[in-house]
């Protein structure tokens, strides 16, 4: 994953990129796992879980 920082009009925009997340899991036939803030879906090759579950599995 990328992350990118970008200054638009005086205001700091973090940018997370999980475009390569994607073709990770397609490439190599797995899954990924993505903390999300309070969303959670499976999305085929992905599974999106909020923070507060992950923590409570781990």
């Amino acid at each position: 994953m990328k992350e990118i920082v970008i200054t638009l009009k005086n205001e700091v925009i973090p940018i997370d990129v999980k475009y390569s997340l994607i073709n990770f899991c397609e490439e190599f036939n797995t899954r990924g796992l993505v903390i999300t803030k309070d969303l959670l879906r499976d999305d085929g090759n992905i599974i999106f879980i909020p923070a507060w579950l992950f923590l409570m599995m781990i």
